[in-house]
């Protein structure tokens, strides 16, 4: 059962009582992410994330270690374009430690220049290391393509330029103003009890501020865009997205099937059409990037760099084939099981529940349960998805990234439509 609360300063506390768990994943969402930030604070939630492990008024960063290890763990923490999460796996006896361990992270770090300097120093690494993985920057760069002009664009953990010139008055201002405040989220999955966890997040949290201030945010408009960064590894790696729906419009059930179709899985689509019967690449899939107000399906292919411009044209393929052409029953039904099995397979995780508590509130105001998204899905039918995939792949928003060494193949690249 999902309960729901909101505490006088704003503070929402949503819980599950899970009897036949034997742990609790507790989790503290933070309605702020990289698309709240100005240019010139560009990676400043990511380098609070870090900071928050450093060290409070109270605690070392070695005795929260201790502390952690002490009532189970990992505790983690994760920056995104939107929200900004404390996360950590505890045993329900370990609740009393667990919440307060939380609270004092997010309401007491320190901020100590020092160790302020050495994480600096980590994240400039950080951002060094993704643009020595094409694989993982191939995404990055894509979302940087595909919304230019607009906040949700930039990279999470900002640039070098950006992460060097921060200083600590800027951290503990932003932290106050968008962490400490009634953006906070609390969410706790296991078997422990609702009035329980309010308490302890009442008398923990008591000093948050009943206020969330965030920046005004302009609409991200999807580009169409060409973009080849060139590269001397042995592979290219390729993404090719065309808009999609928010994680707030009504149909975005059949934005999922589509994807799953398109590239949700080893007998999706692209992976059994550019792996399986052709050998062209390593890897390939698709993969929905949706946020509050705009979203994008992109497909991804790693492949030999001669072989580019045919595996995007054998991607265009497919996407032209669920535009114009209807999906089958049989194929629906398989996609939409496997869907479906995915979703049930997730009950077994505390985290996943505790997750999915927060993702509700934080886009819909609400719990979304597995069972109302198993309903949702099953009421899609193939004409659903042909118009959606209609209305949403068109020339005008289509969006290609390449990494990779293609100088004798950028002519024919640059001119690729549906």
């Amino acid at each position: 059962m999902v309960e729901k609360s909101i505490l006088d300063n704003g503070i929402r506390v949503v819980t599950e009582q899970m009897a036949e768990a034997h742990s609790v994943s507790v989790g503290a969402w933070i309605v702020n992410g990289s698309r709240h930030e100005s240019p010139e604070l560009s990676g400043i939630s990511h380098f609070i994330e870090h900071m928050l492990f450093k060290g409070t008024t109270s605690l070392s960063s070695l005795d929260i270690s201790k502390k952690v290890d002490a009532i189970g763990g990992p505790l983690n923490g994760f920056t995104g374009r939107e929200y900004s999460c404390l996360h950590l796996r505890t045993l329900p006896e370990k609740l009393t430690s667990a919440i307060p361990l939380l609270a004092d992270l997010l309401l007491n770090s320190c901020y100590d220049v020092d160790e302020m300097d050495k994480e600096r120093k980590v994240i400039v690494q950080e951002i060094q290391r993704l643009h020595d993985a094409p694989d993982e920057m191939i995404h990055d760069l894509f979302t940087q393509v595909f919304w230019p002009d607009n906040a949700l664009g930039r990279s999470v953990l900002g640039t070098v330029d950006s992460v060097s010139s921060l200083q600590r008055d800027q951290l503990v201002g932003f932290a106050q103003e968008r962490y400490v405040n009634s953006s906070l989220i609390l969410c706790v999955a296991g078997p422990v009890s609702h009035d329980q966890v309010l308490t302890l997040v009442a008398e923990n949290f008591n000093r948050v501020a009943a206020q969330c201030l965030l920046l005004e945010q302009a609409e991200p408009i999807p580009t169409k865009a060409v973009h080849i960064q060139p590269s001397t590894l042995g592979q290219a790696h390729i993404c090719l997205g065309t808009p999609a729906l928010s994680q707030q419009h009504p149909n975005r059930f059949s934005g999922m099937l589509l994807n799953a179709v398109l590239g949700g899985g080893m007998s999706s689509r692209l992976f059994q059409n550019l792996r399986e019967k052709n050998g062209l690449v390593y890897c390939a899939y698709s993969y929905l990037n949706c946020h509050s107000d705009s979203g994008a399906m992109v497909s991804y292919a790693s492949t030999s760099p001669a072989q580019v411009s045919y595996v995007v044209e054998m991607i265009l393929t497919e996407l032209r084939a669920l535009r114009d052409m209807p999906i089958g029953e049989e194929e629906l039904q398989v996609v939409r099981e496997r869907l479906i099995g995915r979703l049930k397979m997730s009950l077994d995780s505390t985290y996943s529940r505790m997750e999915r508590m927060a993702l509700g509130e934080i886009y819909q105001g609400q719990y979304v349960s597995v069972r109302t998204v198993m309903r949702e899905l099953s009421k899609v039918s193939p004409d659903n998805l042909q118009k959606l995939a209609h209305y949403l792949m068109s020339n005008e928003s289509l969006c290609l990234c390449v990494i990779g060494d293609v100088d004798d193949q950028t002519e024919k690249l640059q001119n690729i439509s549906l």
